[in-house]
């Protein structure tokens, strides 16, 4: 006895894109958004992708990529640094009211610091 197995409509479509002369094929497939185990299948089968990616980047250029994340990492932690230089800031000048004799120093090295933090972030921000 031999059983044909009745062939199934394949949900993924492909879509050929002509960009300069790079020829793109994007797959399109008509995942219900509430089958979290087909989800799952799908985003671990493109982790192959996701590491060839990366990979091809940094042989690319590896001094860029290593650039290119300590600049989204700076991006991700700039608005803490900058509310901790803030606050230290404020300490520094309220301890100076407190004690009814500002100090000078502190208050200056507090807000060159946040300066020198701002045109960094600026400067990070302008080039990406």
């Amino acid at each position: 006895m031999v059983r044909t197995k009745t062939p199934q409509p394949n949900p993924v479509q492909v879509e050929t894109i002509q960009l300069g002369v790079w020829k793109v094929l994007l797959a399109k497939n008509a995942v219900n958004s509430l089958d979290f185990s087909k989800q799952w299948n799908s985003l671990t089968s493109s982790f192959p992708f996701l590491k060839r990616l990366i990979v091809d980047m940094y042989t690319l250029d590896p001094w860029l990529s290593v650039l290119y994340l300590l600049s989204r990492m700076w991006w991700g932690m700039e608005s803490a640094v900058s509310l901790y230089l803030s606050s230290h800031l404020l300490k520094t000048i309220e301890a100076g009211l407190r004690e009814g004799k500002p100090n000078p120093s502190a208050i200056l090295n507090a807000l060159l610091t946040q300066v020198v933090v701002v045109i960094a972030s600026v400067t990070v921000r302008w080039t990406m």
